[in-house]
């Protein structure tokens, strides 16, 4: 079998944080940049392509519309989008370094698109990220974009530039803990595949992602992408991100989930990594981004 570590690995930075009112988020991917993860990740293969940054805003304090900050946040998806579609080659690996997980509304549904629509898509995340705008109690993106990708609602205006929308059953989560009353009626509603950080607990990681392939890739034959929240780790190892929740995944967790995907050979495609803030933190961060990395690529 052939694995994702023999492809050329491209890294898309999307510098964006109007998904949420956090600042400093945009700035990770200069400085992973300057770190050169590139040479941590392959010294030869991985190679830096762009760097998406978000258009000027003010943060809207006062909630004007159901998402906040609604016209940047489409500008700043349409860009993502844009540059992934111009960057991706369905041969390649496609590192999407952020920025907050706003972003994985136009991540997923381009790659989507790079895999001629044969993509399925490994959410890990302690929150559900699938408000809509009429259900999210903050009206920020970060909360929304699965249940964009998803068709959970379309936003008919701004937000329409011919994206795919991702099968439900081509979608699973790991590591959730906090979700919002009216969002899990939502994902219970729908069929939405998630595993809580109580059932990772109880059965293992090991059952964990054995039920997921079989739900999202029955036949063996899909593209994955992993879109990957650091919040879905515990926080003593991500201090640096914008909305910790106790309780969350360790390495040993991780390095069962990657065995997983290892496992699969050429067809893991893809990866977002998002929601670290170094100015929140940056010393454990940076060490458990790079831990991270060496966990994913070697």
């Amino acid at each position: 079998m052939v694995s994702y570590l023999t492809k050329n690995i491209k890294i898309l930075g999307s510098a964006v944080s109007i998904g949420q009112p956090k600042k400093g988020v945009e700035h990770t991917p200069a400085v992973l940049k300057i770190e050169k993860i590139e040479k941590l990740i392959d010294p030869v293969k991985a190679e830096w392509v762009d760097i998406v940054n978000q258009p000027q805003y003010k943060i809207e304090r006062l909630r004007q519309s159901p998402i906040r900050n609604l016209l940047e946040n489409a500008k700043a998806n349409k860009r993502i989008h844009d540059a992934i579609l111009k960057y991706a080659d369905p041969n390649d690996f496609f590192l999407n370094i952020g920025g907050d997980h706003s972003i994985g509304s136009s991540t997923v549904t381009a790659l989507n698109r790079v895999h001629n629509e044969n993509l399925a898509v490994i959410w890990i995340d302690a929150h559900g990220d699938c408000n809509t705008p009429l259900t999210s109690p903050s009206g920020n993106y970060h909360g929304m974009p699965l249940a964009h990708a998803l068709g959970f609602f379309k936003e008919p205006v701004y937000f329409d530039w011919g994206q795919t929308i991702i099968p439900i059953t081509s979608v699973a989560m790991i590591g959730i803990r906090d979700l919002d009353i009216e969002e899990k009626i939502i994902m219970d509603k729908e069929g939405v595949l998630y595993f809580t950080m109580n059932q990772v607990r109880n059965i293992g990681m090991d059952k964990v992602m054995g039920e997921i392939m079989h739900k999202i890739d029955p036949y063996g034959e899909k593209m994955i992408h992993v879109s990957l929240d650091v919040d879905g780790f515990d926080p003593t190892l991500f201090p640096g991100t914008g909305t910790p929740v106790p309780g969350g995944l360790n390495f040993n967790d991780y390095k069962i989930f990657m065995k997983h995907i290892r496992s699969i050979g050429e067809r893991f495609v893809s990866l977002d990594i998002v929601e670290v803030n170094l100015e929140i933190e940056r010393n454990i961060t940076l060490m458990n981004v790079k831990e991270l990395l060496k966990h994913t690529f070697h």
